[in-house]
């Protein structure tokens, strides 16, 4: 993929590009300034960006003269697509099938075991956010995945399960404050723990 871009943008073409820009973004690449490249978000936002910064560029060539809302338009049936194949990825089935811990694996080929050898571009970014997304069995490293341990994927189910308790907390203690500041009746188990946050807050301004 390194040179993909560099070929197409020479030919006043581009191609959709996946970037990791503090998070996953699409974008379509429409040329090369200096040592960065152009990109077109699907927010309609551009950067410039080293090619490093690249993670997945698809087979699939754009005209990088066409008009602007054509490429936001190519660029989002992309996306939708992508979107379309996200449920049928298992991260974990994935992770049983093709992977051994510690070990390295290509986009191409966990997209390949998720889909088959007809794998397209599609495929290969579905399987790039899904399993970013997840985060449990895989880490994304440069352009390709690094495999979790059994250990590593223990803790990130924990890591996970920690977090979804602290937004139910957060979600319900919010709910129990509106309740108690209308005077109305709300349940809420945790509320002794509630008090306790809103008694450091005030004293400590402790959030």
């Amino acid at each position: 993929a390194s040179g993909c871009w560099e070929s197409r943008t020479a030919s006043c073409s581009c191609c959709s590009v996946v970037v990791y820009h503090r998070m996953l973004v699409a974008a379509v690449c429409l040329g090369q300034d200096g040592e960065r490249l152009h990109l077109l978000c699907a927010d309609g936002s551009e950067l410039c960006l080293a090619p490093a910064r690249i993670v997945h560029a698809s087979h699939e060539i754009f005209d990088a003269a066409a008009p602007r809302e054509t490429l936001l338009h190519l660029l989002q049936q992309n996306i939708t697509g992508q979107g379309a194949l996200a449920p049928q990825i298992d991260p974990c089935r994935l992770w049983e099938t093709v992977a051994a811990p510690g070990v390295s694996i290509g986009i191409t080929d966990l997209a390949r075991a998720a889909f088959s050898d007809a794998a397209t571009s599609a495929h290969e970014a579905a399987v790039l956010a899904a399993l970013v997304e997840d985060h449990t069995y895989f880490k994304l490293q440069g352009r390709v995945f690094l495999a979790h341990t059994a250990e590593q994927i223990t803790a990130q189910k924990q890591k996970k399960a920690r977090e979804m308790a602290r937004q139910d907390f957060i979600r319900q203690a919010s709910a129990w404050l509106q309740a108690v500041i209308a005077g109305r009746e709300y349940v809420f188990d945790d509320s002794a723990a509630c008090i306790e946050i809103l008694k450091d807050y005030a004293s400590l301004g402790r959030e």
